[in-house]
């Protein structure tokens, strides 16, 4: 379900992908993170990486997750959009196919639903933020 994940590591906790990463969500959806998309992996506090680190087991789970995050409902790779909730169960079915047991999935997937609006809400302003300056450079390509 997923292509190889190639990518260098540029801190000790966030990543860049040298190669685009696919992740098949069904046989008819698919989801193509770009080459040069950087992410942290899986985020969660340092005393659970004995589960799983960070670019460990559910690394793959966490690059389509953070992709999908770093979008905040803007159309993704395949043309569509995903809301908050959509991503979160993407995420839930990557950690499945990535392996991951069930009881670690329903723990990791609870915690997202918890206290990943934090993390949604920033990559919103941020998209706020940079919008004004987007529409400069499509009306004024250089």
């Amino acid at each position: 379900m997923f292509s190889p994940l190639r990518y260098e590591n540029l801190d000790g906790k966030r990543i860049r992908l040298t190669e685009d990463f696919t992740f098949n969500v069904s046989a008819v959806e698919r989801i193509c993170v770009p080459a040069g998309f950087e992410c942290d992996g899986q985020s969660y506090p340092r005393l659970l990486w004995m589960i799983d680190t960070p670019q460990g087991k559910g690394a793959r789970a966490g690059v389509v997750h953070d992709y999908l995050y770093s979008l905040n409902g803007r159309p993704c790779s395949n043309g569509k959009c995903y809301t908050r909730k959509e991503a979160d169960q993407i995420y839930r079915r990557a950690l499945e196919a990535a392996g991951i047991n069930a009881f670690s999935r329903a723990v990791r997937f609870r915690a997202l639903r918890w206290f990943g609006w934090a993390a949604w809400r920033s990559h919103a302003k941020r998209i706020d933020r940079t919008a004004p300056e987007l529409a400069r450079l499509e009306e004024n390509p250089s």
